[in-house]
C-alpha cells in the first residue's frame, strides 16, 4: 500500500469534511467509503488518474480504505473545501440519488452503489484483502460489468471454491506431464 502524499491527505480531509457538513454528520460510515471509491473510479475513467489517491482494499462488502477511516476519526474537520471537491462529490451524490440523509434514502443509495461495485469485473477479479490499483487493469476492464446479483458473502464463498479448484487442478497437472 502506498502512502498518501500531503496534497492527497488535504483533499481527502476536504472531501470527508464536506460530506460531514452537508449530511449534518448523519451519513453512514460505510457510505463515505463507497462515495469516495466511486469518486476515484469515475475520475479515473475521465482522466486516467485518481482524483485524491486513496488506497482501497477489496473486502466482502465493498471497497474499504484505512485512509478514509482515519479521516473520519479526525476530530477537527476542515471547514474549507475547494469547489472541485464539492463538484465531484455532488456528481456522485446526484448519480446515486443521495439527496437526503435519512436512513431510507441512504439505504437505497448504498444498495445502488454496492450493486454497481459488485457488477464490476475488476472488483470480482481482485482477491479479498488486496489493494485496488486501477493501473493494474486494462482501461476497458475497469468499467466492464457483469450481470450479477452476488452479495459479498456469496462472492467470497465463490472465490474460495475457485481457489480450491485451482489448487486441486495443479495437483493433477503433474499426472498429465510427459
Amino acid at each position: 500500500m502506498r502512502k498518501m502524499d500531503a496534497a492527497s491527505e488535504k483533499r481527502l480531509i476536504e472531501a470527508v469534511s464536506y460530506l460531514k457538513k452537508i449530511s449534518k454528520d448523519a451519513l453512514m460510515a460505510r457510505l463515505y467509503q463507497k462515495i469516495l471509491f466511486l469518486l476515484e473510479l469515475k475520475y479515473y475513467q475521465q482522466h486516467s488518474r485518481p482524483f485524491i489517491g486513496i488506497n482501497f482494499k477489496s473486502y466482502k462488502f465493498g471497497p474499504f480504505s484505512f485512509d478514509v477511516a482515519k479521516a473520519l476519526d479526525d476530530p477537527k474537520p476542515n471547514s474549507e473545501c475547494s469547489n472541485e471537491v464539492k463538484e465531484k462529490i455532488d456528481e456522485i451524490l446526484k448519480e446515486y440519488n443521495l439527496n437526503r440523509f435519512d436512513r431510507a434514502t441512504m439505504g437505497k443509495s448504498f444498495k445502488k452503489m454496492i450493486d454497481y461495485i459488485h457488477s464490476l469485473v475488476f472488483y470480482n477479479l481482485t482477491p479479498f484483502d488486496c489493494d485496488f490499483n486501477f493501473d493494474n487493469y486494462s482501461f476497458e476492464d475497469l468499467f466492464e460489468r457483469i450481470n450479477s446479483k452476488l452479495d459479498g458473502k456469496k462472492l467470497e464463498d465463490e472465490r474460495y471454491k475457485f481457489a480450491l479448484i485451482n489448487q486441486k487442478a495443479k495437483e493433477y497437472e503433474c499426472l498429465f506431464q510427459i
